[in-house]
């Protein structure tokens, strides 16, 4: 008998939780959902910069009705479709969610507690780097028995970090145990309404790309930058060097922080007279791109 019963019970639960079931599928609406990331510009550069999506889509209680992760493959026509019943949603993409990202609490009725955060923040490990993180959201209202097409802006939630050291002579030891940064006080949570919060703070080693002349950091943060503190301790542990990033922030306004595509530069130079610090030549036109 219960070979015949259990497989009934599996397909009486793959009707219930459909969207939309069959008696009342007349009254269904097709929800076409479109992405969209133009940066700081007009021109669409989503597949440039977009590689995954995680979408989510609560209903008007809040309440998380579907979760669907798409990959590159799935991205080439930059849009969903889905059957929703009649009601009014609000679908939030979180863009590029990869081994650095994860995504917590999301049924817990709060878009505000909803975060992504940096898996090593709820483990205790070494953090090096964001994901590339970008979110978009929509509100939308789908009618009875109607198409609809809603498209999703996207916009960054992370800072490209780019670090260069020059000048720092060391012992042999240098090649075994490079010059090691610190980065402090690093916002590690951004919500669903893609507000980086002070929660909770971390520091952040980059890791260092050693040539013959220079150390290079390249990294990614959260799009905040008050508190954050730049050191360089040498291979005896030692601090050589520290810095606010909002004091070298203050010194060049020409890097635009509420930028999408922000990146921000720093050459940092150990001379005879002691440590400069710049913008690196190659960055001046960087910082003020044309989109």
């Amino acid at each position: 008998m219960m070979k015949y019963i259990n497989p009934f019970i599996i397909l009486l639960w793959v009707v219930l939780v459909a969207g939309c079931i069959k008696e009342n599928r007349d009254d269904c609406g097709r929800c076409t959902l479109r992405f969209s990331y133009v940066g700081d510009g007009t021109t669409e550069i989503f597949q440039k910069k977009i590689e995954k999506v995680n979408l989510y889509v609560f209903d008007a209680n809040h309440n998380c009705i579907v979760s669907r992760t798409l990959k590159q493959n799935e991205l080439s026509t930059q849009s969903i479709s889905l059957e929703l019943s009649p009601g009014t949603y609000r679908a939030v993409c979180i863009g590029n969610a990869f081994e650095a990202t994860v995504i917590t609490d999301v049924n817990c009725g709060n878009y505000k507690d909803i975060h992504c955060t940096h898996p090593c923040c709820l483990s205790g490990d070494i953090i090096h780097s964001n994901d590339s993180l970008y979110q978009g959201s929509k509100e939308f209202a789908v009618p009875k028995n109607r198409e609809l097409t809603e498209t999703i802006p996207f916009s960054a939630s992370h800072i490209d970090m780019y670090v260069e050291v020059k000048g720092y002579i060391e012992t042999a030891a240098r090649s075994t145990s490079p010059l090691k940064l610190e980065v402090n006080n690093l916002s590690t949570w951004v919500n669903f309404n893609n507000e980086v919060t002070d929660d909770e703070l971390a520091t952040y080693y980059p890791l260092s790309d050693v040539k013959k002349q220079s150390y290079v950091y390249r990294f990614n943060i959260l799009k905040q930058t008050e508190h954050p503190c730049l050191k360089l301790y040498d291979s005896d542990n030692k601090e050589i060097f520290s810095m606010q990033l909002a004091d070298f922030l203050e010194k060049h306004p020409e890097i635009n922080i509420d930028k999408n595509e922000t990146i921000i530069p720093i050459l940092i130079e150990f001379k005879s007279i002691g440590v400069e610090v710049s913008i690196p030549d190659w960055a001046i036109e960087d910082v003020k791109p044309e989109f």
